[in-house]
């Protein structure tokens, strides 16, 4: 995934435009779909991924997720 589409997702998933991705947006996001993952499955993913623990994924470690 190029950079300018991960932008792109990225604006449409934070929804407080703070220019990261919080458990609460990713898991009100995702389960706006079809698929449904559990809060606690969301915070894990973000935890395990927010390699400057701010609760959140900036648009760097969203690209590092999608492109790994």
């Amino acid at each position: 995934m190029k950079k300018e589409e991960v932008r792109q997702l990225l604006s449409e998933i934070d929804k407080d435009h703070d220019g990261k991705v919080t458990a609460q947006e990713l898991h009100e996001y995702i389960n706006g779909g079809k698929c449904h993952f559990s809060k606690e499955k969301i915070e894990k993913f973000i935890a395990d991924h927010d390699k400057n623990c701010d609760g959140g994924l900036n648009l760097d470690e969203l690209a590092e997720v999608l492109s790994g």
